[in-house]
């Protein structure tokens, strides 16, 4: 509150003391602005009367000097000329008279202390006209009216010499009502002849400045005893600069007005603040007690306590605020309520998530460190919810989720924790229990699910997988037991039971799974991955037919690793498409190499049950041929019989539309399956591959000679032709070729080799007596 009222006295302060500034600086340049307009108007004025004043006084000196000068051309022999020059000059009030001849030569004078020759004098009355003049004689200025003597018989001049002193300041003081200063020049410096006022503090550097143009109309601000004058500077005689007068207006008049307002601005001003002071106190007291309680209770709000309102009187100006802070208080405690809830709890089923979870198993462990007990970790997941939400829809799917639910809180025992994690995910936790007990619970809980879950309109048997990991035996944190639980979950989704525990070992296996899932898009932009080609002969003559793409990855950091492994785990992340296309695209850049060295043949290439399910495959295709300019007829595609049935009719529409472009396409891994040939009929085949487990031990084995034989037939009769790959023996070879087989692949041609040495192979291959021959004697030929 000291803040508070402190901040009052200061925006009043500060409040008048920027009107009381203002007003200062407004009044004081009203004040200067019209005093220096009062100053100009008395110069101008004053200006005026000296040039009226100094006309007169020249007509009225030139008219008793002439009078002079004719007296002198009558008695122009007489001897005592001296005496005459100084009763003359005493006669009209001059200093002196000299006579002068044509060239400014003294011929007589009244003062011989002003007896020297002034031909300037001379020169400016003949040539310029101009009788008037000024000279200086021992640091003595005079005004000079030089005439010219009539009736002489050589020219004479008569010049009369009047000082300039402070009579003539007095008289132009008196007659302009403005301070006069005349100053004249002696060799290069400026002196003060005469002032009506004290002009001692006038120095010689300001007279400088002021006199450097005295015809100059504009006025200067000069500052004499601690007084500012508006000073103008007028020659004494036109055209000359030897004496000049300074015409001074005062400005302090004129700005006294306004002083005396600032005086009483300053007195309003004082009395104004010590009113604010009064007022900015009474102001504070009123407001400090409500704005106590205010802060009090925004403390208490800030600290997590909602239970107390903020009591206000209504005459009180605050009420308003404290109604508005209570309705705040309730509102911020009812929305803390619900983001607490929904942080911690799943929003479906109302069981725990994984805040909580994770909080509830960090609690277990500790309880059971200190009691040297167990603690079991379940964590189940609902197989088939995902299938039954595509299917259904979310709203149906979250209905027998509830069900599946409540199923699990009737089958664990008291004491467990149940929580939901993400989706179809559950964790158990249970405390003093081990292995046996945990892998108990799983199967009832299987068996429960199994046996069928409903909201009545739908009944579905649901299929779960259990993955189990234990405190102390798997890890002592609940990050890494969930962790290990998790990969005991995957175990589990590939055994019968569809339960497991965690074994030591498998996290490695694990974190080399995250590791290649981790590192695909950086192996496909970095080109890490490696394109490989085995090569098809046609077994009715032993040429090469054409060769399969595919593919390997030599990892920076796990080595050499088999497609088995990471094209599964690109499936299972959905990223197999990567893969895909970058596998396209190198088989047909490397097609386009061969047709450009010559070379024939047509490339296959594998493609995932997920890219048949792709209704842009087919744009996607043309793209890659269009780019290379291949011709779709060397590309075949190659899918697996398992991809052709999650979706027959989509890969049907998308197989015809590759058929349409030209495209051949080849069943892979056919007999592995359960197709049918009364599917395969319906399909746009080209081609079927027999899997190679049917053909390793052709002929020997009766049952897989049946068997190769009906496929080989029902094929030839449907238009298909046949691949058999795999074959690794001469007998095979040359059993197959008499079944009517088209081509074969397999070691007993060539094993994979590296894009880069195919066509080189291709080119050597007549050449190479162990592949050729071999090829030729398995199929009853004559090598050339």
């Amino acid at each position: 509150m000291h803040n508070l009222r402190s901040k009052f006295v200061i925006i009043a302060v500060l409040a008048i003391g920027a009107t009381q500034l203002s007003t200062l600086v407004a009044t004081s340049i009203m004040g200067d602005s019209d005093a220096m307009r009062q100053a100009q108007t008395n110069l101008s004025i004053g200006g005026a009367l000296f040039d009226e004043l100094m006309r007169g006084r020249t007509r009225s000196l030139i008219k008793s000097v002439t009078r002079v000068a004719d007296e002198l051309a009558t008695d122009v022999a007489t001897p005592d000329r001296r005496s005459w020059l100084a009763a003359a000059a005493s006669g009209i009030g001059a200093d002196f008279m000299l006579i002068l001849d044509n060239r400014g030569s003294v011929i007589a004078t009244s003062d011989d202390t002003v007896a020297k020759a002034y031909p300037g004098l001379v020169a400016r009355a003949g040539d310029d006209r101009s009788i008037r003049s000024s000279i200086a004689v021992d640091n003595r200025f005079f005004e000079m009216l030089t005439l010219p003597v009539p009736g002489t018989a050589e020219k004479t001049w008569l010049s009369t010499g009047f000082r300039i002193d402070t009579k003539i300041v007095g008289l132009l003081h008196e007659r302009t009502g403005l301070d006069v200063a005349v100053v004249g020049r002696s060799g290069r410096r400026h002196e003060l002849v005469a002032s009506s006022i004290d002009s001692a503090a006038l120095g010689a550097a300001e007279l400088d400045a002021m006199l450097i143009r005295p015809d100059n109309i504009d006025a200067t601000i000069a500052t004499v005893s601690g007084e500012r004058f508006l000073v103008r500077a007028r020659p004494f005689v036109h055209d000359a600069r030897d004496v000049v007068i300074l015409l001074q207006a005062p400005l302090s008049g004129a700005i006294a007005p306004y002083r005396t307002l600032q005086l009483i601005a300053l007195i309003v001003g004082a009395i104004a603040l010590i009113l604010a002071l009064i007022g900015a106190e009474t102001l504070a007291r009123g407001w400090r007690a409500p704005l106590e309680r205010i802060i009090s209770a925004t403390r208490r709000i800030s600290a997590g306590d909602y239970t107390t309102p903020v009591g206000a009187r209504r005459s009180e100006e605050f009420a308003g605020l404290a109604a508005a802070i209570n309705n705040m208080q309730s509102r911020i405690a009812e929305r803390e309520n619900r983001v607490v809830q929904e942080a911690q709890f799943d929003g479906l089923t109302g069981l725990p998530n994984r805040l909580l979870a994770m909080r509830s198993l960090d609690e277990s462990i500790e309880k059971q460190r200190s009691m040297d007990g167990d603690v079991c970790v379940m964590l189940v997941r609902l197989s088939g919810f995902r299938d039954i939400r595509a299917s259904f829809g979310q709203e149906i799917g979250d209905e027998l989720l509830l069900v599946a639910t409540d199923r699990l809180r009737s089958t664990i025992p008291s004491g467990t924790v149940l929580t939901r994690l993400d989706g179809d995910e559950f964790l158990l936790i249970m405390e003093t229990a081990d292995r046996t007990a945990a892998w108990a619970l799983a199967e009832d809980i299987i068996r429960v699910l199994a046996a069928g879950v409903s909201n009545g309109t739908v009944n579905i048997s649901a299929s779960a997988c259990v993955g189990i990991s234990s405190f102390p035996h798997d890890g002592d944190e609940p990050e890494k037991l969930l962790l290990r639980a998790t990969i005991a979950q995957q175990e589990a989704d590939h055994v019968p039971e569809r339960i497991a525990a965690y074994q030591t070992g498998t996290e490695e296996q694990y974190a080399r799974r995250l590791e290649i899932l981790g590192s695909l898009r950086r192996a496909a932009r970095e080109n890490e991955f490696k394109l490989y080609l085995q090569p098809k002969v046609n077994l009715a003559d032993g040429s090469i037919c054409g060769a399969e793409a595919l593919i390997r990855w030599d990892h920076p950091r796990l080595g050499f690793l088999s497609p088995l492994e990471f094209v599964a785990i690109a499936e299972q992340s959905g990223n197999v498409a990567l893969i895909s296309e970058w596998v396209l695209t190198a088989a047909v850049r490397e097609c386009r190499l061969w047709i450009e060295e010559g070379i024939d043949l047509p490339i296959s290439v594998n493609l995932s049950g997920y890219d048949i399910l792709n209704p842009d495959l087919p744009r996607i295709v043309l793209e890659i041929l269009r780019e290379h300019d291949l011709d779709p007829k060397y590309l075949m595609l190659e899918i697996t019989e398992q991809a052709l049935f999650h979706d027959f009719g989509l890969a049907t529409v998308v197989l015809q539309c590759l058929r349409d472009l030209g495209i051949r396409i080849s069943v892979d891994d056919f007999g592995t399956g359960h197709s049918s040939m009364a599917r395969i009929r319906n399909l746009p085949v080209d081609e079927l591959k027999i899997d190679k487990s049917f053909v390793t031990e052709l002929p020997d084995n009766r049952k897989d000679v049946a068997i190769v034989r009906a496929t080989i037939e029902l094929a030839h009769n449907l238009g298909i032709e046949v691949l058999a790959e795999g074959v690794e023996s001469r007998p095979a070879m040359r059993w197959l070729a008499n079944m009517g087989c088209e081509r074969a692949q397999g070691f007993l041609i060539s094993r994979p080799m590296p894009a880069e040495t195919f066509s080189q192979w291709v080119n050597h291959y007549s050449e190479d007596r162990t592949a050729y021959v071999s090829v030729l004697d398995a199929i009853n030929l004559q090598a050339p």
